[in-house]
């Protein structure tokens, strides 16, 4: 009986002991899986901070292209401005070429040169302002019915003509007459174009080259300049507006 009892102390020492050291070999691998969980934990956060790194690195990238690129499209815009500006300056400078060229060619007489003054609307101008066109001028007085006459003439044709190449101007011979008497008649007779009254000295000159006739109005005298300023001769009488096209159109061709 008591060797059972021994066998059985034995028996639940042994078992014991064995409880223990399986608790002890489950408790190592449990140590070792935390070790190992720990070391991939640290390896998934070194992963995470070279991924964030990358990012970093292409943002920065994008945003040095990015300044880049504005800075080519600035580059571009101030060129494509200079390149505007100097074809502008170079556009502004034959314009001023040709002015001057064809002031340098220009004929006309001393009197051409003097100024007028546009009654419909106070602008001032000379006949010689129009160098490199064909003008057209009309002496007239506001009494005059066979001025009126011619005047519409002249108003049918002035549509058909280019107005860059062709200009028509009336010039009163009245002595002391009021612009605005003047602008009130071109306003009645509906005459859409300059007309200004003669300064005494300018009629003088106009009759020191044409005579007394360009100073009687029923006459209805006319001459053209020519684009280069050269005078045609004295023209009296009625003109159809087919006529007068035709005159105006060889004077721009014979200069």
């Amino acid at each position: 009986m008591k060797r059972i009892f021994i066998l059985l102390f034995l028996t639940a020492a042994l078992i014991a002991t064995l409880t223990a050291c399986d608790a002890l070999a489950n408790g190592g691998d449990n140590g070792e899986l935390s070790d190992d969980t720990s070391v991939l934990g640290i390896n998934t956060d070194t992963e995470s901070e070279l991924m964030d790194e990358d990012a970093d690195d292409v943002q920065n990238a994008d945003e040095v292209s990015d300044e880049n690129m504005s800075d080519e499209d600035a580059a571009d815009g101030e060129d494509m401005t200079d390149e505007e500006a100097m074809s502008d300056g170079d556009d502004m400078a034959d314009s001023d070429m040709a002015d001057d060229d064809m002031a340098s060619e220009y004929n006309g007489p001393d009197w051409t040169h003097i100024e007028l003054v546009d009654a419909r609307n106070g602008e001032t101008f000379t006949l010689a302002d129009f160098a490199g066109k064909t003008v057209y001028v009309e002496p007239m007085a506001t009494w005059c019915s066979n001025c009126r006459s011619q005047l519409r003439r002249v108003r049918d044709a002035i549509p058909q003509l280019d107005s860059d190449q062709y200009v028509f101007i009336g010039i009163s011979v009245e002595s002391g007459l009021a612009d605005s008497t003047l602008a009130e008649y071109t306003q009645t007779q509906e005459f859409d174009w300059p007309f200004a009254v003669a300064p005494d000295d300018m009629l003088q000159q106009m009759v020191d080259h044409y005579g007394r006739s360009i100073t009687t109005p029923p006459s209805t005298p006319h001459f053209i300049i020519s684009p280069d300023g050269t005078l045609s001769d004295l023209s009296t009488g009625s003109h159809s507006p087919e006529e007068i096209i035709d005159l105006m159109q060889s004077a721009s061709m014979s200069s």
